[in-house]
């Protein structure tokens, strides 16, 4: 279970894990509140579900998630087991007793993401302002699947219809968060200015012109080496293998610049920002605007983070 959370989390921190999140340094200058849930999670896949069981309650559990999607069980059926479970084993106290408490120590792995709605004609993303609506404010086309165009849905309706077409948003922030919540990996961020040989060779992305031009016209950024500098990729794909479907995919990945070059392009580090379903044709910019506006905000004012080096 460890090496799955290192997998998720992109590596593994012993000293926090063993001695807590307030060992290298004083409780006002502490983790914050995510950070402090990663130690949880980091210290649940050691914790046996009692003395001399071989699960921890966190392996429990994603064994548990495991089984109920490869064979397609509902979640009152998960209910049901837990519950008996519970009864059946010896100190089953510590088994969450509902799939919803379940769900949320696993949700913790970061698998958690942002369904945004998308016009059938990839006009608008049923986002923000537009979140509410039930037909596309450009082509009038319908939100939902089986609806007439122009038509305005009840509250009850809106529940039960199903979406023509779904955008996945997984959000940026959290993952770089993660990036400096060990010691390790948060000095591997500034790696590009620390470590990196200066002779003008060109062995990275910091030795290139434009790195050095954005360095000059945004000195907010070159301040601290900290700063992320993202390369953004994208490419189509069939999830099903035949070539005969017109069904495609288009997942976005950023890649992080900062971390050294036999790193930063492993798939380790690369970050899955949005899976598009089909093809976006010209309109790719409607489905990168949640992308657009993160980096926007993180470029304006940034965020707050643990720094653990």
């Amino acid at each position: 279970m460890r090496q799955v959370v290192q997998e998720t989390f992109g590596y593994i921190d012993t000293e926090h894990h063993t001695n807590g999140p307030h060992a290298s340094g004083s409780p006002e200058d502490g983790p914050d509140a995510e950070t402090e849930a990663f130690f949880d999670l980091l210290r649940a896949a050691d914790e046996p579900l009692w003395e001399g069981c071989e699960l921890s309650k966190l392996s429990f559990l994603v064994l548990l998630f495991h089984v109920k999607s490869t064979n397609k069980w509902s979640n009152k059926s998960i209910n049901d087991l837990l519950q008996i479970l519970q009864l059946a084993l010896p100190k089953g106290s510590n088994i969450p007793a509902t799939f919803v408490e379940a769900q949320k120590i696993v949700a913790k792995l970061g698998l958690k993401y942002e369904k945004i709605h998308v016009c059938p004609n990839n006009c608008q993303l049923y986002w923000k302002d537009k979140k509410d609506d039930d037909f596309c404010s450009k082509c009038k086309a319908s939100r939902w699947k089986n609806k007439p165009d122009e038509t305005s849905l009840t509250k009850k309706e809106r529940r039960k219809a199903t979406p023509n077409k779904v955008l996945r948003y997984f959000p940026i922030k959290p993952r770089l968060k993660r990036l400096f919540m060990n010691k390790e990996t948060a000095k591997l961020t500034r790696w590009h200015d620390e470590e990196r040989t200066k002779d003008g060779a060109l062995r990275h992305p910091a030795d290139s012109e434009v790195w050095k031009m954005t360095n000059s016209l945004h000195p907010h950024i070159a301040s601290d080496s900290r700063n992320m500098r993202f390369g953004l990729a994208t490419d189509g794909f069939n999830p099903f293998g035949k070539c005969n479907s017109t069904h495609s995919c288009w997942p976005v990945v950023l890649v992080p610049y900062n971390l050294p070059p036999w790193l930063c392009m492993k798939a380790s580090s690369l970050m899955l920002t949005l899976i598009i379903p089909g093809y976006s044709g010209k309109n790719f910019h409607i489905f990168m605007q949640p992308v657009y506006d993160e980096l926007n905000e993180l470029f304006d004012t940034g965020m707050s983070t643990y720094d653990a080096s």
